[in-house]
């Protein structure tokens, strides 16, 4: 079995976000996209993980402007922790809207 797990938030001016999502089932998280509209101009940061977890990045934050991109995965996970995703956007004069899709494969 084989899901996708959907963050997408617009972030209006100097705003923060935490977005958890639960799956019911154990397995590895395989690939994280995280789309940066054009504008972003890297005020915009983004981190993803699991439980206790920052799975990417390892420490900190991403903050890029109009890129799309995918990192790839093995990382085990139970399905007792939450999956997450943790945004700020540190322009003060514009909104923004991340999305960020985390995709997940069952041990069965």
């Amino acid at each position: 079995m084989q899901e996708q797990i959907v963050f997408d938030y617009t972030l209006l001016p100097l705003q923060s976000a935490q977005i958890f999502e639960d799956v019911y089932f154990s397995g590895k998280i395989t690939t994280v996209t995280v789309h940066f509209p054009g504008g972003c101009e890297h005020y915009v940061d983004v981190a993803f993980g699991h439980g206790k977890v920052s799975l990417c990045p390892r420490d900190g934050f991403i903050a890029l402007d109009d890129s799309t991109s995918t990192w790839y995965f093995s990382e085990p996970y139970d399905s007792k922790e939450a999956l997450w995703t943790l945004a700020y956007n540190g322009d003060g004069g514009n909104e923004h809207y991340i999305s960020c899709i985390i995709q997940v494969d069952s041990d069965k």
